[in-house]
């Protein structure tokens, strides 16, 4: 299974308030969606919008349809907004940067256009919204947005999503200068980062678990907050899983900086990784070779001088007198070449069967027949 994730935040707006720290919750949630749990992020996008990098609703949901193409049966698809929302006469909008007031069909995000390219069938979809902010208002002092009918909307809607909201109808999402992000995704992801390795993640009980956190908070700035589930579908679904071995804290780095080093998580990394070949993928791996190949030459050298590093060649471009050396050494830090290099000792089964062609652990040997 592939999980998906398509991050949004609008922080700045041409004619409405601003929503402070949306920016800062949405790297939160990227970070802790693809460092701490079961994401990869070449399947997670993120939109900070602003008014001077804005996009129209089309350009969005043109990124959105392709970012999601790839995706088959049995995959999971999230979606993550902060900012201000709006509804209005049987339709329900986010507000972009540039939306116009009383132009909100022309100039901001339908959430059903939204929902037709994310809403597939076969796919578990997740819809995470912190909006309705407190404090809104429009600086011409004309149509301000509906948040109330807004959070009532996503909350009711039984269209195939499990959606989890800030807050309900009657009540707005509240940020904390003190700790620089809005109380709903501060605890949502606090909470996900908190659960056990290897556990399955599911929607019901994170909203259980943060509900009174985010309301008792809310409560000291003078408000109340209580975040809402609505889900339409049966069964258990898990949002994310969290991912094993990770260095979370100064202390974890500490006490496990002899078994794990920035190497070997990398390495981890690049194995849990089973998806599209990329340049960006196949850059990393060739970077771990390089500092492995380095830091091996410093233990052994026992002359004075320092190691300097030429211009990438091609790998069929290397001496052949080195394809040895290469081949093995590679293999010796769990990467297999996918090259001609390799082609003097052995073959192997469905080389690009999956994800980088590289992590021999993937791939199941064949000897040459005599």
């Amino acid at each position: 299974m592939t999980r998906y994730a398509i991050i949004m935040s609008v922080e700045k707006y041409k004619h409405f308030s601003p929503t402070k720290f949306t920016h800062a919750d949405s790297d939160l949630i990227y970070n802790t969606l693809t460092k701490t749990c079961d994401y990869a992020e070449q399947h997670a996008i993120i939109f900070k919008l602003s008014p001077d990098d804005s996009k129209s609703p089309s350009e969005i949901l043109s990124e959105i349809k392709s970012a999601v193409s790839n995706s088959t049966s049995g995959d999971s698809i999230l979606f993550y907004f902060a900012g201000h929302g709006h509804y209005q006469e049987g339709k329900t909008y986010l507000i972009l940067p540039d939306t116009v007031p009383g132009a909100y069909e022309t100039t901001a995000l339908m959430l059903d256009d939204l929902s037709n390219e994310l809403r597939v069938r076969e796919r578990s979809c997740f819809r995470l919204f912190d909006a309705c902010h407190s404090g809104i208002d429009v600086r011409d002092g004309e149509d301000k947005p509906n948040s109330q009918d807004f959070i009532r909307s996503v909350n009711h809607d039984a269209s195939g999503w499990v959606t989890l909201a800030a807050c309900k109808e009657d009540q707005f999402s509240i940020s904390d200068p003190k700790i620089g992000h809005g109380l709903f995704t501060h605890y949502l992801c606090d909470e996900i980062s908190s659960i056990n390795p290897d556990e399955p993640i599911y929607p019901e009980i994170l909203k259980v678990k943060i509900t009174d956190k985010v309301l008792e908070h809310s409560k000291t700035l003078g408000y109340f907050q209580t975040p809402t589930l609505n889900a339409s579908i049966s069964g258990n679904i898990s949002i994310a899983t969290r991912r094993a071995n990770i260095v979370s804290s100064e202390t974890d780095k500490t006490i496990g900086e002899d078994k794990i080093n920035s190497l070997d998580l990398r390495m981890a990394r690049l194995k849990e990784v089973k998806d599209a070949l990329t340049n960006d993928h196949l850059e990393n791996v060739l970077n771990i070779i390089t500092e492995q190949c380095v830091a091996d030459f410093k233990k052994i050298n026992s002359l004075n001088f320092d190691i300097s590093l030429g211009a990438k060649i091609l790998a069929n471009e290397i001496p052949e007198q080195m394809h040895s050396f290469v081949v093995n050494f590679s293999r010796s830090i769990s990467i297999q070449p996918r090259h001609d290099l390799e082609r003097y000792e052995e073959e192997y089964e469905d080389p690009y069967s999956s994800y980088l062609g590289v992590i021999s652990a993937f791939y199941p040997r064949k000897k040459k027949e005599d």
